[in-house]
């Protein structure tokens, strides 16, 4: 199809932004310093891979929302969460009521 990105071209720029990352790193990591934080495999897993698991999760399910709903009620919807976390945030006492949220 013309005028399109084929699955192919999309995976070359990803492929491309993230070799450019790695050289970028290496040629900075050239001049700096201090030594790079080498992060264990345990604190890693336990904190950092449960976050890439539900943010993975959120943007799948989200996407596959599409399938059911329209877009203006997807719209509506994700445009609420920030009110609903606000709630539950000061709900669960991790965030002071403060004069300056009513403008949420």
């Amino acid at each position: 199809i013309r005028g399109r990105a084929s699955g192919n071209n999309r995976m070359s720029v990803v492929l491309y932004g993230l070799k450019t990352a790695w050289f970028v790193r290496r040629v900075t990591s050239c001049f700096r310093k201090r030594p790079s934080v080498l992060l264990k495999w345990k604190p890693y897993i336990k904190n950092i891979t449960p976050m890439g698991i539900l943010s993975s999760l959120d943007i799948g399910l989200s996407n596959w929302s599409l399938v059911f709903i329209t877009v203006s009620l997807y719209t509506m919807s994700k445009s609420t969460a920030l009110i609903f976390i606000l709630i539950f945030a000061i709900i669960f006492k991790l965030e002071q009521p403060r004069v300056s949220q009513v403008g949420v």
